[in-house]
Order: structure tokens, then sequence, then C-alpha cells
């Protein structure tokens, strides 16, 4: 496992700058992690996401040191 990006900055009392998704879209989660975010929230609260979707999102994201959350 990777250390945490966002833990890290927190402690040193820097921001983590992140943003949420709620589109579907594994495409958009790969371009906004290469981005350069700290973070992003895959929204499954108050859409239509499924898991395979979910799942895909975060392969997406992994490819890079952007730390996922899922809501």
């Amino acid at each position: 496992m990777r250390p945490n990006k966002v833990k890290r900055l927190l402690r040193e009392g820097k921001p983590a700058i992140g943003t949420w998704i709620g589109a579907q879209s594994p495409l958009l989660a790969e371009l906004l992690a290469h981005a350069g975010f700290d973070w992003l929230v895959v929204d499954c609260e108050h859409g239509e996401t499924d898991v395979a979707h979910v799942q895909a999102m975060l392969q997406a994201i992994s490819t890079t040191d952007t730390v996922p959350m899922v809501r």
C-alpha cells in the first residue's frame, strides 16, 4: 500500500486540494487525477453510479498519486 498523500499534507499543516466526481466517467476520473488534485471523491450517493463504474474510476485514479475516496 502506498502512503496517503492527504494525511501527510494535513499533518504538515498544508492544504489538500481535491474535488468531487458525480459523473459515471472513468475518463473524467483519470483526467482529474492527472490534473494534479491531491484527492478525488467518487460520489455515489446522489447518482446512478454502480459498482462497475466505481471500480473503473478507481482503477483510472490509481495510475497517479491522487488519493481516491468513495461516498
